[in-house]
């Protein structure tokens, strides 16, 4: 079955950056995100060891842009 661990997520903080990011997103239309850092706890938690995995984006961004030290597991 698939799985989803999410590389982002949407911005937690109240700072005064994290506001104007909602903001500014918000004028687009879209809802500010940022990096999620415990994406590699949560994918050991979640993945198969010794598998292969099919690796996606949901909305069409390009992980060539993320090295392996971003997603090692």
């Amino acid at each position: 079955g698939a799985v989803n661990v999410p590389l982002f997520r949407l911005v937690q903080g109240n700072s005064a950056f994290d506001n104007v990011k909602k903001l500014v997103m918000a004028g687009f239309a879209m809802k500010a995100t940022e990096r999620n850092p415990d994406f590699q706890k949560d994918a050991l938690e979640a993945l198969p060891k010794n598998k292969k995995l099919i690796v996606a984006c949901s909305i069409g961004t390009e992980l060539s842009r993320f090295t392996l030290d971003d997603v090692t597991l």
